[in-house]
Formats: structure tokens, sequence, C-alpha cells
């Protein structure tokens, strides 16, 4: 049973459906609007900072709820 369980929760998460919607485009030589494409563009090369700074976070153990949003600005 507990394999079973775990079966069922990888397929509640969203990176499978994108997995393989991502295939079937591929294999079906199906291609995005224009609009999309430069939108996940834009969320593409966020990532990676996003990622970075996630990271750190998560090393530094710092906790968000202390943070200001100021801190965030830059200064003028």
């Amino acid at each position: 049973m507990g394999k079973f369980k775990a079966l069922l929760g990888y397929f509640k998460m969203p990176i499978f459906y994108g997995l393989f919607l991502g295939l079937l485009f591929n294999y079906f030589n199906i291609s995005l609007p224009t609009p999309v494409l430069s939108s996940l563009d834009y969320i593409r090369d966020a990532m990676i900072g996003m990622v970075l700074f996630i990271l750190g976070t998560q090393i530094a153990g710092i906790r968000f709820r202390h943070l200001r949003f100021s801190a965030f600005m830059p200064q003028r």
C-alpha cells in the first residue's frame, strides 16, 4: 500500500503534468503562440535568481516574516 500511495502522490504534482504536456507537444511538433512563449521566457529567466535567493535563505536560516519590504527596494 505504501508504494501505491507514493505513486498517487507523484501524480498529484504539477511538474508531472508539465513534463507530460511538454513531451506531447514536442512529439507532435505543436508550437505555442508567441505571447505564451514570451511569458514563459520571462518566467524561465527569473527562475535562476529565485532559486538562488531561496537556496541562500534556506542555508542562512532567514525567516521571511521578520524582513521588511524596504529591505528589497533600492535606495535613492
